[in-house]
This record gives structure tokens, sequence and C-alpha cells, in this order.
């Protein structure tokens, strides 16, 4: 989420997101000093938002425990939040990151710049015995 907090302009759906679920995972976490570090950068964003009632609910008391918890977290967690969070992941980390799945690991064109290793050439040699 970086420093998206600290601008004026309304969250996108994918930042708003991304709130929900860092929302949901200090709760069900149950990191309330993470919880409230949330709250008190993205309540003003949040509250003007679509997901002004499910931002709510996820930071007010036992969020867990109320009403309507597991349909904001079901919604979080759709199969196509967590492609969004992978293709994200592979821009941001293209060393670390796992390969699509049906592509190779060199396929990527990071693989195929001037000076570029691929892992088996970069790891270090088995110790010997």
């Amino acid at each position: 989420m970086g420093e998206v907090w600290r601008g004026t302009q309304p969250l996108d759906e994918a930042a708003r997101a991304d709130v929900i679920r860092a929302g949901i995972a200090y709760d069900l976490a149950d990191e309330r000093l993470g919880l409230e570090r949330l709250k008190a950068k993205f309540a003003g964003l949040m509250a003007e938002s679509a997901d002004a009632r499910s931002f709510a609910l996820i930071t007010g008391t036992d969020p867990t425990r109320q009403p309507g918890f597991r349909e904001i977290a079901q919604r979080a967690s759709k199969a196509e939040t967590l492609g969004a969070f992978l293709a994200e992941y592979r821009k941001r980390y293209p060393d670390t990151a796992a390969p699509e799945r049906g592509k190779p690991e060199g396929s990527s064109p990071r693989g195929s710049g001037e000076g570029a290793q691929s892992r088996a050439e970069t790891q270090p040699p088995p110790p010997p015995g």
C-alpha cells in the first residue's frame, strides 16, 4: 500500500481492496496495534468510499464476531484478487517470484537481457563430499 494513505485523492478499487485485505489479516492474526495503525492511516480515505461500511466493520470492536465479517472476507479472498496480487508481486519482485503457471522460468523478459544469469548460474556449488 506504500504511501497512498498520505494522498488526498480517493483510493482506487485495487487500493481499497488491499486495505480491506490488510484489515482482515490483522483481525485474524489478532494484531490490534496493526489494525489501529491501519485505521488511523486510512479512516479518512475509506470513509467516503464504496467500502466504507466494510472498513468500519473490520476496524471496529471484535470484528470477527460481527455479522458480515465472513462475507467481507470471502469477497476479499476471491481468486481474481489472488491473481492480481501475484501479478503485482511478479512485477515488483521479478527475481524472487515464481514463474506463472505454464511458463518456463527463463521465459520472462528479465531473463534475456545483457548480463542476465539463470538461477542455476547464480547458485553456489554444492559442498564437496
